[in-house]
């Protein structure tokens, strides 16, 4: 008489709960658990090997680095892809959509430096429809108006890297200090709110600096500043300047 296979049984362990995975329409279900004393436990095959669990951590490490430099790169291109949406009232009184699309004017410099231009007001509005479309770059609005914008800050290292470049776009008299030891110090005529979108950046006064994160608000007041970004990553703000200039 032919033996008659008998099915292979563990050891008795204390599990806890696992990870139950679904390998295919045909297949077994398979639960992974781990015992009281750390190993794994394959309910398909209890002789696993920790080699095995090894290499699948390997494998997701590497692609939780892949898609982590693909995000990065995403944040780098963010100024390419904004997305502006405008409404108005239509003669009747309707409110209706006047446009949908990327901003005209996206200026870009040397180290990744982006600015997309929004929005803009010549004077204090009087009615709704006033304003219009940047179609130049402008650090600050006219005398009495006001400037929304997108601003992304590259990374510290990425403009050091490049400073002599972004030194000959802006030319002989930089609106910003591009000095190593004040790098990015500049003061306008205006009221700002800065909403901190994405990343991590440092607002940097003359004798104080303070770290903002992503949700992050500022109101700043005319005072002489700078945007420094520590971190490796750019970062993306929302900005609203308001002229304290007389028209």
């Amino acid at each position: 008489m032919a033996n008659t296979p008998t099915a292979r049984s563990a050891p008795n362990r204390t599990t806890s709960p696992g990870l139950v995975l679904a390998t295919g329409a045909n297949s077994k279900a398979r639960s992974l658990h781990f015992t009281s004393n750390g190993r794994l436990v394959d309910s398909l095959d209890p002789l696993i090997r920790f080699t095995k669990i090894k290499k699948w951590s390997k494998l997701l490490l590497v692609r939780c680095r892949i898609r982590s430099i693909l995000l990065i790169h995403r944040r780098h291109d963010m100024g390419d892809t904004v997305r502006r949406i405008v409404t108005q009232l239509d003669p009747g009184g309707k409110s209706v959509f006047l446009s949908d699309g990327p901003p005209a004017t996206i200026a870009k410099f040397s180290g990744g430096f982006l600015l997309a231009e929004l929005w803009t007001l010549d004077a204090p509005p009087t009615d709704p429809s006033v304003g219009s479309e940047p179609t130049t770059f402008a650090l600050e609005p006219p005398p009495g108006g006001i400037t929304y914008r997108l601003a992304t800050i590259p990374p510290d290292t990425e403009v050091f890297a490049q400073l002599g470049t972004l030194r000959a776009e802006l030319g002989e008299n930089p609106v910003i200090s591009l000095d190593p030891d004040e790098y990015g110090m500049h003061q306008t005529q205006t009221v700002d709110f800065v909403t901190i979108l994405s990343g991590e950046v440092a607002l940097r006064l003359d004798d104080a600096e303070v770290h903002l994160k992503a949700g992050d608000c500022v109101v700043q007041r005319g005072t002489r500043h700078a945007w420094r970004n520590h971190s490796a990553e750019p970062c993306v703000l929302s900005c609203v300047l308001v002229s304290t200039r007389r028209p």
